[in-house]
């Protein structure tokens, strides 16, 4: 399984020293959404593939 790059390295490496408490809302509420997309298309693809599994001819 790759490493997974999340687009806002900011709020990931903590570098957040200079950012205002709106800044650091922001990163973070983009964080969360990327985990839940990253965590439902994974789902997702399981579902397919064991659906694919079960149903191939």
């Amino acid at each position: 399984m790759g490493t997974v790059m999340f687009e806002d390295d900011l709020a990931i490496s903590g570098t957040v020293e200079a950012a205002t408490r709106e800044e650091v809302e922001q990163r973070l509420s983009r964080l969360q959404s990327q985990s839940q997309s990253l965590l439902a298309s994974a789902v997702a693809e399981a579902w397919r593939l064991l659906c694919r599994r079960r149903y191939a001819p």
